[in-house]
């Protein structure tokens, strides 16, 4: 208040920098202001003739833990197929909106966790057996909070492999016959694989 009913002019700053005027400010820190540094708030008040008043305020931002993002998959989550012995790599890509925090991927297959650590990918081995089955990934930060579970329904199936011929009669591939004459043609395939 002023004594001498002259307007008071008050301007408020953050670390140095002009932010508002008026009697009230409003400090919403955003993502990636915290850590240990303090931060300077600071109001002067003046009306212009005398020196200004000022008051200044310490501040720390702590960061809020936040869950990590994922940003993309590869394949994308839902249904894959593949052949009975092939393998297949899977991978996330995923960040964390807390700065310096560790990631950490838990990968599965049918319910039974296959990998742990650091791996933003996995490989499908090449003995899975042909059928249905669910491989999951969470990501983590070092504190447990995860990501949404991505999912693939990997669909394994068995590889058709076409029959192999092994004789052909007659061998030549270019005949002639005379009319009203027969001409006998006979084959052998196998199936590789089966006895």
């Amino acid at each position: 208040e002023s004594p001498r009913q002259k307007p008071w002019h008050v301007t408020w700053f953050l670390n140095g920098k002009r932010q508002d005027e008026g009697k009230r400010w409003t400090y919403h820190p955003q993502v990636g202001e915290g850590g240990e540094k303090l931060k300077e708030v600071k109001v002067e008040v003046s009306d212009g003739e005398t020196p200004p008043v000022q008051r200044i305020w310490q501040v720390r931002v702590s960061e809020e833990n936040r869950p990590p993002v994922i940003a993309s998959t590869s394949p994308k989550a839902g249904t894959v197929e593949v052949s009975v012995g092939e393998t297949r790599k899977f991978t996330v890509d995923a960040s964390d909106p807390n700065k310096g925090d560790r990631l950490a991927y838990v990968w599965t297959m049918d319910g039974r966790e296959t990998s742990r650590g650091k791996n933003e990918s996995w490989r499908l081995p090449a003995s899975l057996a042909e059928g249905e089955h669910r491989v999951t990934v969470d990501v983590m930060d070092k504190e447990g909070l995860k990501a949404s579970t991505v999912t693939w329904n990997v669909v394994a199936k068995a590889v058709q492999v076409p029959p192999r011929l092994v004789k052909a009669y007659p061998r030549n591939e270019r005949l002639e016959i005379l009319v009203g004459k027969s001409l006998d043609f006979s084959l052998t395939a196998t199936i590789p694989g089966r006895r």
